[in-house]
């Protein structure tokens, strides 16, 4: 994981600590609600008007590469519930979603995996809503 404090805008904070809340804390995924939670807590908050195209949000398309290849993919950053990978729709609950939220085109994410440690760098994020003004 990445280990300055992640950007999020004040709507994503609030949706996020929301499901947060409503999640059980028992079980193999407590440990990563957890660190979700730690996350959101520490976060640098900013009004939706304020963030950077370059940014990644909530709902964002991006365009990753894992470091070490020539491979990029597409991924939009969703809510539990609305994650389908073969759509490149992916939760912001898993390792890569949570690296992925709160930062910037052109940063290196790291996160784990069950193959290990990978890394992957943020090539471009394609669409963000608040810039378009779907926020």
């Amino acid at each position: 994981m990445a280990t300055s404090p992640l950007t999020l805008t004040r709507p994503d904070r609030e949706l996020l600590q929301q499901i947060v809340a409503s999640r059980s804390r028992r079980g193999e995924a407590a440990a990563s609600w957890r660190s979700l939670s730690d996350e959101l807590q520490s976060a640098h908050v900013i009004g939706p008007g304020d963030a950077p195209r370059t940014l990644v949000t909530l709902n964002s398309r991006v365009r990753v590469r894992r470091l070490g290849t020539d491979v990029s993919r597409e991924l939009i950053l969703v809510v539990p519930g609305m994650a389908d990978l073969q759509r490149g729709r992916l939760s912001v609950v898993t390792p890569v979603g949570r690296a992925l939220l709160g930062r910037s085109e052109g940063e290196v994410i790291t996160c784990d995996a069950p193959a290990g440690t990978v890394q992957y760098v943020i090539e471009a994020v394609l669409y963000q809503p608040e810039t378009a003004g779907a926020s």
